[in-house]
């Protein structure tokens, strides 16, 4: 992440963030595929479990793809502009002997995490312009920032269970940018239904969703492969020798 003119230049295309597909293009696009083979009357494709399906493929795309190539693609990345630090109150059982304490703590709530990348999880956590990106400590880093004279002013933060910022040094902050990896992308606070879904390749993870649909279908992988995709999977009909 290089500076020019006192501004961060983000490591990241936006031209990656906002051309793609919506979850809902996606989640559409599989139903439309995978309806075009089988099925019964009853079975129904709901659209909420498919788009749980594509976050999970989602998320080990991503594992995947750091361990084999040791980064993550920037198109995986969900950048949020309205995460709001709240400063948190000292409490005291006797008013009086800590009514001169301040903790200098903040916090932010945010959508969980994905856990298995690690630090990569967060990309960029800064001002809203971009002008400033904050020190990601761990919590006992954090802590113990008050005394390092070198760093003992800083802003710094630190993730708690994957959900929760910790800050300290952001005192004039309320509202921070944040450049992430979310388990579930549509949770975070600015999302909307035209938000491009973060995936770099919405074919692959397309792809990969439909080939398990179609395995917990019992529909065989030649099948699947079959370019044809107007071929529908006939159903045994059932005569009155099978209903006896």
């Amino acid at each position: 992440m290089g500076k020019k003119g006192g501004y961060i230049i983000l490591p990241f295309s936006l031209n990656t963030i906002i051309m793609g597909k919506t979850l809902a293009n996606i989640v559409d696009s599989i139903i439309e595929y995978v309806s075009g083979f089988q099925v019964t009357d009853d079975n129904k494709f709901d659209k909420d479990i498919i788009a749980d399906k594509v976050h999970d493929v989602r998320i080990n795309l991503i594992y995947d793809e750091l361990q084999s190539k040791g980064y993550i693609d920037d198109g995986y990345y969900v950048l949020t502009r309205c995460i709001k630090i709240i400063k948190e109150d000292m409490i005291c059982d006797e008013e009086d002997e800590c009514a001169n304490i301040d903790l200098g703590i903040w916090t932010a709530e945010i959508p969980t995490l994905i856990e298995r990348v690690g630090w990569a999880n967060i990309k960029y956590l800064g001002t809203v312009n971009f002008t400033k990106s904050f020190t990601r400590k761990s919590l006992s880093g954090l802590l113990a920032m008050s005394g390092n004279r070198y760093t003992y002013d800083k802003p710094a933060y630190t993730l708690i269970a994957n959900n929760k910022l910790m800050f300290k040094n952001v005192d004039c902050q309320e509202v921070i940018n944040m450049l992430c990896l979310p388990k579930i992308p549509t949770q975070v606070c600015d999302w909307n239904d035209d938000t491009p879904y973060p995936v770099p390749d919405a074919f692959k993870l397309e792809l990969i969703v439909k080939k398990d649909i179609f395995a917990s279908l019992g529909i065989p992988a030649d099948e699947f492969n079959n370019t044809k995709h107007d071929m529908l999977v006939q159903q045994p009909k059932k005569t009155g020798d099978d209903e006896e």
